[in-house]
């Protein structure tokens, strides 16, 4: 097993380490659809998984500076339980609240994803 492996199992491992800390989210993939020449719009075309993420609040240092909001959220998901590249503009919904992504970072491994999502 290479070292990019290791450090992924590393990462589930911690992960699964949290018990039911982690809850179910809906990750909804948004891409751009058909666009309609009648109506002048573009539709969308969606992909929706199931997913388990760490739900957490942003710093209050990076509120006060203006980074976040104080209804933003960040979500951790490990890199192995993707299929997928998570972007901006697609959507996450858990505690029947829709969010969108606007913000997505990465380790260099892929091993934990950092998604930072705003209400919609």
């Amino acid at each position: 097993m290479g070292l990019r492996a290791t450090i992924q199992n590393a990462a589930n491992s911690a992960f699964s380490a949290l018990g039911d800390i982690p809850i179910s989210i809906s990750y909804v993939q948004v891409s751009a659809g058909g666009y309609n020449t009648t109506t002048g719009t573009t539709t969308e075309t969606t992909i929706t998984s199931t997913l388990t993420g760490l739900v957490t609040k942003f710093e209050e240092e990076r509120i006060t500076a203006g980074q976040a909001q104080t209804t933003d959220r960040q979500i951790l998901i490990p890199g192995k339980d993707l299929d997928f590249a998570p972007k901006p503009q697609d959507r996450i919904t858990f505690d029947s609240i829709t969010y969108e992504v606007y913000k997505v970072e990465k380790d260099p491994v892929t091993a934990l994803y950092k998604i930072a999502i705003r209400e919609r």
